[in-house]
């Protein structure tokens, strides 16, 4: 077992991976030492592929559903948004703490959006073709003012 928190998906394939590495090296040395267990099947079900429409992010939501969206999604496929026709990444975000206003609607320049109920604020993106960079860095470059709706 292993807390999940606030952790990405990228952070947790990662850390079940050593954590796993290391429960393979314990079993394959005492390998004759262990009786086989068949997985019940009751519970199984099946995941089908995660297609790209599902990883945009729905403001619509809460704010702790948006958070969650978008550290499931991080890194692959990446959750996302679209402004001006173009579609720019969510790599991290905050709970702002903010009382929401119109929902999905910028609500300052420091990429704080309103949710159904509360708001996030956008900190890390990536735009097409480009690198991950903060909020303030694409802002710079990238014009997303006061009252954009992201929906």
């Amino acid at each position: 077992r292993t807390p999940v928190a606030d952790k990405t998906a990228g952070e947790l394939t990662a850390e079940l991976a050593e954590i796993g590495g290391r429960l393979m090296v314990e079993v394959l040395a005492d390998l004759h030492g262990r009786t086989p267990q068949a997985q019940p099947e009751d519970g199984v079900t099946y995941a089908k592929k995660i297609d790209k429409a599902e990883a945009r992010i729905d403001f619509f939501d809460r704010s702790d559903s948006v958070l969650w969206h978008i550290r499931a999604f991080n890194p692959q496929p990446g959750a996302w948004i679209e402004v001006h026709g173009e579609r720019i990444k969510v790599l991290e975000a905050i709970d702002a703490g903010l009382p929401p206003t119109t929902h999905a609607t910028v609500m300052d320049d420091r990429l704080t959006v309103a949710c159904a109920r509360g708001s996030v604020r956008l900190t890390r993106l990536q735009r097409p073709g480009r690198g991950p960079m903060s909020a303030e860095e694409l802002l710079r470059g990238f014009a997303i003012p006061a009252g954009t709706k992201l929906a």
